[in-house]
């Protein structure tokens, strides 16, 4: 079992996601990276938020990030993950769902 974050942990967090959406947004405003009228800040809060996601990602065992991105990044069935990996499917099941789950509680917002 994975310790929950401490504190200073989510605000060291919150504060370099801070820093780097700044930099985006900065980034973007230079010539050619943006058409016309679109929202910076929305976009550096896209990117940032696919940054969470892929770090949440990150901390997920081998197998259950390998079964969580087939079936939500590639579109895969639990059968077609379970025949590519030489899973049961049952397991597969288990493991999107434990995986998603993680990554719902890492996500979300910790209150105090």
């Amino acid at each position: 079992m994975v310790p929950s974050r401490t504190l200073a942990e989510i605000s060291l967090a919150g504060w370099l996601i801070g820093i780097a959406t700044s930099r985006i947004a900065d980034n973007m405003r230079g010539p050619g990276h943006l058409s016309e009228g679109t929202d910076v800040s929305a976009e550096a809060i896209r990117i940032g938020d696919r940054m969470l996601v892929a770090n949440a990602l990150q901390g997920l065992p081998k197998r259950t990030r390998m079964a969580v991105e087939l079936a939500l990044i590639e579109g895969l069935t639990h059968l077609e993950i379970a025949q590519r990996a030489g899973l049961p499917l049952q397991t597969v099941e288990c493991d999107i769902r434990r995986g998603a789950e993680r990554i719902r509680r890492d996500l979300m917002p910790r209150t105090a």
